[in-house]
């Protein structure tokens, strides 16, 4: 069995806690055996990522013009929850220069 885990992209080396090491130590670790793993793992990934597509295009096919409202259903609201925050800011600046406005005019010389 070699060290290739379910997340390593690299079974070149092993490392924690800082330290590097080879990971073919012993004739078990071997990087041929890792590369095995690897091909097995990307197959798996693959058709994973093939069963995505396939499904995504038969979803889009089906409910495709239903998605598509419901897409811009969600954009609308996305935007208007945008523009009021927006609107927020704005409010708060202007309230902001007011206040800037007001305390120079109380607070310069006398003519």
């Amino acid at each position: 069995m070699s060290h290739c885990s379910e997340n390593e992209t690299n079974c070149e080396t092993s490392c924690s806690a800082g330290s590097c090491k080879p990971a073919c130590e012993t004739v078990s670790e071997c990087p041929v055996e890792c590369a095995a793993e690897k091909w097995k793992k990307s197959m798996c990934q693959a058709m994973h990522e093939a069963q995505v597509e396939v499904l995504k295009a038969k979803i889009l096919k089906a409910h495709g013009p239903m998605l598509e409202e419901a897409a811009d259903a969600v954009l609308a609201a996305a935007m208007a929850c945008w523009q009021s925050q927006i609107a927020e800011v704005r409010k708060h600046q202007a309230s902001e220069t007011l206040k800037g406005k007001l305390l120079e005019l109380w607070t310069r010389p006398k003519a």
